[in-house]
């Protein structure tokens, strides 16, 4: 588990190509390059299905959103896997979906329900 003062992000081997990463805090600049440290290994050991869980959230700032676009990019352009995002709150999900981030990944309200979209 990584943790700074203002953001904590852990994962969780599910299984041979499967992970999720739980984020919680303010997601801006430095917590979105955090979080591309963290998956990048993720990817490259295989594991291209990512659940991706942001609680806890006060707010996700602009350059925190710049860096969820590159992480879709990165899990399903660069290595053609899926990303689902969870346990956003109801403004995460209308800011991403204006985004247009959620219209291209999609989102579960549970670690558990973005595993089942992950599995089908």
């Amino acid at each position: 588990m990584s943790t700074t003062g203002h953001h904590s992000i852990e994962t969780e081997i599910i299984d041979a190509d499967t992970a999720v990463i739980r984020f919680q805090g303010y997601l801006g600049e430095e917590a979105g390059e955090e979080l591309m440290r963290v998956s990048e290994p993720l990817l490259r050991g295989g594991h291209v299905r990512l659940a991706l869980g942001i609680t806890h959230c006060p707010a996700i700032a602009s350059p925190g959103v710049a860096w969820l676009i590159e992480l879709m990019e990165r899990v399903t352009g660069d290595f053609s896997g899926d990303l689902v995002f969870f346990g956003l709150d109801k403004s995460q999900v209308e800011l991403l979906t204006f985004m247009e981030v959620l219209t291209q990944v999609p989102h579960a309200p549970s670690e558990t329900d973005a595993l089942d979209l992950l599995r089908s």
